[in-house]
């Protein structure tokens, strides 16, 4: 018959009176609300001519004027987007052909709380008395913006994780553990969007809201009971 140190038994008993530990899965949403600090202007700028070739050189003329235009205020940064250019149904043209050419163009500013400067403003309302359409005008966060957005909402995630653990924990008579595994996912936060009636001239007025970054937070807390 083998025999078995005392110790080690001692330990096997000791294992087998262990209480089971609680686990718990939760699943939260962090918040942050916060002011936007850029604004972004998306206009188009659109032709029409009897010729592929016409329509084009109307909308190189229109783009180069427009570019010129916004290199003259500071702090403006642009992107031109795609450059399309197709044939209107001659059904709609009384027979004669017509083609249209298109281009998208993106101005972006520094705008603290959301409120663009009067320059760029001033600018969407010259471009559009130059023939472009202001397709929306969308207070945003830049990205500095969103990664402080994003912290404080992940903040706020954990505390919110924490603070329903700790009411079950009660509700159980128990205690937190620890937390034994924790993953956390970031949402992109959508620009708060304000739509502008297409052929509107005069410069845009903006009184912007706040823009809500939400974080998601799942955890995997233990629980320990009483003298555990």
């Amino acid at each position: 018959m083998r025999i078995w140190p005392a110790a080690f038994l001692l330990c096997l008993g000791a294992a087998a009176a262990a209480p089971a530990q609680t686990s718990l899965t939760l699943s939260v949403t962090g918040t942050d609300g916060t002011q936007p600090d850029q604004i972004t202007a998306s206009l188009t700028a659109q032709t029409a001519a009897p010729t592929a070739a016409a329509a084009q050189a109307a909308l190189n003329r229109m783009m180069a004027k427009a570019l010129a235009a916004v290199s003259q205020v500071n702090g403006v940064e642009m992107v031109t987007g795609g450059y399309n250019v197709s044939e209107i149904d001659p059904a709609n043209q009384g027979g004669k052909p017509q083609f249209q050419a298109s281009q998208d163009l993106e101005l972006t500013m520094p705008a603290p709380g959301g409120a663009p400067a009067s320059s760029f403003t001033a600018l969407t309302g010259q471009l559009q008395s130059q023939g472009l359409l202001l397709e929306s005008l969308s207070p945003a966060l830049s990205a500095k913006g969103q990664d402080t957005a994003r912290a404080a909402a992940t903040i706020d995630g954990i505390h919110r994780l924490q603070a329903e653990a700790a009411a079950i924990a009660k509700t159980l008579g128990e205690t937190i553990a620890g937390i034994s595994s924790l993953t956390i996912t970031g949402n992109q936060p959508g620009p708060v969007p304000i739509r502008m009636m297409a052929a509107m001239a005069p410069a845009p007025q903006v009184a912007p809201g706040p823009v809500t970054v939400n974080v998601d937070v799942d955890g995997v807390i233990m629980l320990k009971p009483p003298g555990a």
